[in-house]
């Protein structure tokens, strides 16, 4: 049996946190666990997509985290 890889308790922490803020409070968070999935970010700019529809006037701040345990 292969080996699991735990993400989050006890695992490596994540690439990057993208907070989604409305009205200066951070509404939703998005945990991004490599560089591939940060893709959010260019689909919030594509009409019709998911991310363009559902944050729709909502203020982008994405976060590096710098430390990864494990890493």
């Amino acid at each position: 049996m292969g080996k699991a890889n735990a993400i989050g308790v006890d695992g490596f922490g994540p690439y990057s946190v993208i907070f989604w803020e409305k009205e200066g409070i951070a509404r939703h968070k998005m945990i991004c666990y490599s560089e591939e999935e940060q893709n959010a970010l260019d689909r919030y700019y594509t009409p019709g997509d998911f991310y363009n529809e559902s944050f729709d006037n909502f203020e982008i701040n994405p976060v590096l985290v710098e430390e990864r345990k494990g890493a």
